[in-house]
């Protein structure tokens, strides 16, 4: 009698099976596969800003599993410590990317000091937190009345330029005084010029005389 061949089968893989034992068996995926474990700080720990103004760099944080490998879709919740007035934090919460990576933007508030913001993942069954410290500074509001006193001691400079120049001009008008010393000196001398002719015409009128008178 021929054993049909389905029954064949079926018979055979019952055998295998009973043959097996249950470590042989292959499981489904683990499940912790894909599950985090562990947020870690990337980048944005350690920097300060004015009060009310936002840090440069965004807080990013990254969720590994327990293989330390990236958990896309995880979400991530950012959110102050102790919040300030007028803090900001943008998105307040946001998903894993495919690096298990997830950021925010952050605006300070006030008053200054230390104002810690934490990143937790957004489960309520789990612990897994991480946490940046970021530090509101006091606004600089002398900086720009410096900047006008300086401005002013450079127009004070400009004015004793100007009475420089004024020197300059008296010391000119010493110089036309000079001039008219020269012109004197000529009148004198013209003057001499004069009585050393006049000189000479008188003695030559005399011995013009005296040899007249002699020769007679």
């Amino acid at each position: 009698m021929r054993i049909p061949l389905i029954a064949f089968l079926i018979s055979t893989a019952a055998i295998s099976a009973t043959a097996c034992g249950a470590d042989d068996l292959v499981l489904p995926g683990d499940p912790n596969d894909g599950v985090p474990v562990e947020l870690r700080a990337l980048s944005g720990d350690g920097q300060t800003a004015v009060a009310g103004d936002p840090v440069r760099h965004p807080l990013v944080v990254q969720a590994l599993d327990h293989e330390g490998r990236p958990v896309p879709g995880a979400v991530i919740v950012f959110e102050f410590v102790d919040p300030p007035d007028g803090a900001e934090i943008a998105p307040p919460n946001t998903e894993t990317d495919s690096t298990g990576r997830a950021s925010a933007a952050v605006k300070l508030g006030t008053p200054v000091g230390d104002q810690p913001v934490k990143a937790r993942l957004a489960d309520p069954a789990s612990s897994l937190s991480v946490q940046f410290l970021l530090t509101a500074l006091q606004p600089n509001r002398g900086g720009g009345g410096d900047d006008d006193g300086e401005g002013g001691d450079d127009g004070s400079g400009s004015g004793g330029d100007g009475g420089d120049d004024g020197d300059d001009e008296g010391d000119g008008g010493g110089g036309g005084s000079g001039g008219g010393d020269d012109d004197d000196d000529d009148g004198d001398d013209d003057e001499g010029d004069d009585d050393d002719d006049n000189k000479k015409k008188g003695d030559n009128k005399g011995k013009g005389k005296g040899k007249g008178k002699s020769d007679s």
